[in-house]
């Protein structure tokens, strides 16, 4: 979240360095409220590995809108499920997002690859991981 790739997608988003990391501050909020958009097996074919992809929508201090893109990463170690989350990037919330089959994001005014799932298509509230894994390590960060 705080690598120098990650902050560049939000700066080349139009954030500040210092908005993004406003928006690192709040991911665990964010990922409370966040919907889950697209779920797709890892890229390099692990079998243990699912990735997740969830947009939440939140206002910056300043009063700026935007949407956190937040993927995570669940991979099965020894018989255990471990959780990674990372703020993938921030973006003005004018600009919604299309998910492609492959897990990448292409902007909706530019043409996409093949079947995608638009942010706004998935209305139902789906019970998030956090909900699900409550009492794990998550639970150290609530306030």
């Amino acid at each position: 979240m705080t690598s120098g790739a990650a902050i560049k997608k939000s700066v080349d988003n139009g954030f500040t360095g210092d908005q993004h990391f406003e928006a690192v501050k709040k991911v665990v909020e964010l990922y409370k409220n966040a919907k889950l958009i697209k779920t797709h097996k890892d890229k390099n074919g692990n079998k243990d590995v699912l990735i997740k992809r969830f947009v939440a929508q939140d206002k910056m201090n300043d009063g700026t809108e935007y949407d956190a893109l937040i993927t995570l990463k669940e991979s099965t170690e020894h018989g255990h499920r471990i959780y990674s989350l990372e703020l993938d990037e921030i973006n003005k919330a004018a600009l919604r997002w299309t998910v492609n089959d492959d897990g990448t994001l292409t902007p909706e005014n530019e043409p996409s690859t093949g079947n995608s799932l638009s942010i706004r298509d998935n209305e139902s509230k789906v019970k998030s991981t956090f909900e699900r894994v409550q009492g794990s390590v998550f639970d150290r960060y609530r306030k």
